[in-house]
């Protein structure tokens, strides 16, 4: 219970965190460094970084390292699109709608705080009532039953404020109302605030595009059709252009040829057999019309085949394989529900629709006041199959490498990611005499990132580019470096140092003959070890001392308990004159 309660407080604590004390919303604004600027609207680089160091994680690899980037921007976008799209289409949102929003949210963690306090109450009372249950079994006046008994009746006397205060000191009103006066802290803080606007023109969006949803008698018994579809998946790992090749695929379909015999020939998800995989899925359209991976069927009929959709994975094309209607019986009388749900359901998706489209669109309106996110930028459009193609594509990605190499950002290892990541891309895209061009490049790519990744994977990764070259002095200079990342003693650190002590002779192999870096890495792992012995001698004694105690414990006990039990025993005087008092 007191886990529950103040896990979610720590969370309403987090949302509601504020501004400095008597720091002015204005102030606190005006302290806020932009990452780009979009019609009026901004993204700021404190809110980046607070969503990349949320994500973080120790000895994280430099993909990860983009990912945690990549993902930042697009929660950063995807809360300033709504702002320029509410800004289009006429929509102010006010002071007194951050408000609203701001107390809605407030509600909702007031709500959640009794449910999860209402659940917790119920489950002691099923819990105590079980334990009475089973005391009446050795008698209602038993000395067990009556304790289980008065437990219960405790319990069941208490309310549920009285219950959550006995738990956590403060009743549940109490709990919600210290949430409550957090929400003026609220509407202080800018990040909070840029997020209860953005969530405010989602609002009024919605609103609006509830408008345009067709809740015609017709629409709604097709809401309930189940479709059956199967697609074909052409896939960015083993396509350059996956969109232009899923048109060319679905060209031909078009002109005649059977969709079974293209997904055989074009579609790279393939049995263990190599014959193509149609496994069919069934789906409710109204789950379909909401669904941004199945948009593309959501409006089709029994045998259409859809347009290319890009999924997180390439581009898939789809053909509809059956539709049956499930209109209930009643519908007339759950039409009017069916409605509310569909456009309640359906304007969401499309804001959520309408945000996407426009961050693509809108990619050369956007302007920046930071390198590395703009390059940060460049480079997930180029990811997910935006911007040139083909050989452009590839001139492309090499800007981006260039660009990171002299780009200034406020966060100084985003560049060094961002050029990995974009080489990465670059050379698995390269033919192989492309590739060749690029080792070079490459190891000098690999050099910068060893500088700031604590990855121990992509470490032995550059120890084995390094080795390739022969390059045995800087091989041993980043095994050294990997040995001082394995401070920790533990199995996967054990397991890393062997693995460093077999590239040990390889690299000293290459390195120039007295190199010193052949003793410091040595040095290094004799170090480790004897850290291991000393923490495995401490962590023996320690062990053996608790035993110890528990001995002694243990003993102590049995000796009170023998005590106890002599005290208990009548002595034998006591016992012989008793009897011969009654022998006389």
């Amino acid at each position: 219970m007191v886990a529950v309660l103040l896990g979610v407080a720590f969370i309403v604590g987090f949302l509601y965190r504020g501004s400095s004390p008597g720091q002015s919303p204005a102030d606190a604004q005006a302290q806020r460094a932009p990452a780009f600027t979009w019609e009026g609207e901004s993204g700021y680089l404190d809110e980046l970084m607070a969503q990349v160091n949320a994500s973080l994680t120790q000895n994280a690899t430099p993909t990860e390292e983009w990912r945690f980037r990549e993902q930042a921007l697009n929660a950063v976008l995807n809360r300033v699109a709504p702002l320029v799209l509410a800004k289009r289409a006429g929509l102010t949102v006010s002071e007194d709608d951050v408000a609203a929003m701001a107390k809605e949210e407030a509600a909702f963690y007031a709500d959640l705080f009794r449910t999860q306090a209402q659940a917790e109450y119920d489950n002691t009372t099923a819990r105590l009532t079980a334990e009475a249950q089973a005391a009446k079994e050795k008698g209602e006046a038993s000395d067990e039953y009556k304790r289980a008994k008065k437990a219960l009746d405790d319990h069941k006397a208490m309310s549920l404020d009285e219950f959550v205060k006995k738990q956590t000191g403060q009743t549940l009103s109490e709990v919600i109302k210290q949430q409550e006066k957090r929400l003026e802290q609220t509407l202080l803080q800018p990040t909070e605030r840029d997020r209860l606007r953005s969530q405010a023109a989602r609002k009024k969006l919605q609103s609006k595009y509830e408008s345009e949803v067709d809740t015609s008698d017709e629409a709604l018994k097709r809401s309930y059709d189940e479709v059956t579809f199967e697609r074909i998946l052409i896939t960015e790992g083993a396509n350059a252009d996956p969109m232009g090749k899923a048109r060319e695929v679905l060209g031909r379909i078009r002109s005649g040829m059977r969709f079974e015999d293209a997904a055989a020939e074009y579609s790279d998800t393939k049995k263990p057999d190599g014959s193509p995989d149609l496994a069919p899925m069934t789906l409710a359209r109204i789950d379909l019309k909401v669904m941004p991976l199945y948009k593309g069927v959501a409006e089709l009929n029994e045998g259409d085949v859809s347009e290319p959709v890009q999924t997180p994975t390439g581009v898939a094309i789809y053909r509809v394989r059956k539709v049956e209607s499930k209109v209930p019986e009643d519908f007339d009388r759950k039409k009017t529900e069916r409605a509310n749900q569909l456009r309640a359901s359906v304007s969401a998706a499309m804001v959520t629709r309408a945000v996407e489209d426009v961050i693509e669109t809108d990619y050369d309106k956007i302007q920046w006041h930071d390198e590395g996110w703009r390059l940060v930028f460049d480079l997930k459009r180029i990811m997910a199959g935006q911007g040139p193609k083909g050989s452009e594509r590839l001139a492309e990605l090499r800007r981006i490498v260039d660009k990171a190499q002299s780009a200034v950002s406020s966060d100084a290892d985003l560049p060094v990611y961002v050029r990995y990541m974009a080489f990465s891309q670059l050379y698995a895209e390269s033919s192989g005499e492309q590739k060749t061009g690029l080792e070079g490049l490459k190891a000098e790519v690999y050099a910068i990132v060893a500088t700031v990744t604590r990855s121990t994977s992509f470490l032995f990764e550059y120890v084995d580019l390094l080795l390739e070259q022969k390059k045995g002095e800087e091989a041993l200079g980043v095994l050294k470096s990997i040995v001082a990342n394995s401070w920790e003693i533990n199995d996967t650190n054990r397991e890393t140092v062997k693995k460093v002590e077999r590239l040990k002779v390889q690299a000293a192999n290459f390195a120039p003959p007295g190199s010193p870096a052949v003793e410091e890495l040595q040095r290094a792992l004799d170090d480790w070890y004897a850290s291991e012995k000393d923490q495995l001698a401490i962590r023996k004694e320690q062990e053996e001392a608790m035993r110890e105690a528990e001995e002694a414990n243990r003993r102590e006990m049995e000796n009170q308990g023998n005590a106890s039990s002599k005290q208990n025993q009548p002595s034998d005087g006591g016992a012989g004159s008793g009897n011969k008092g009654a022998g006389g």
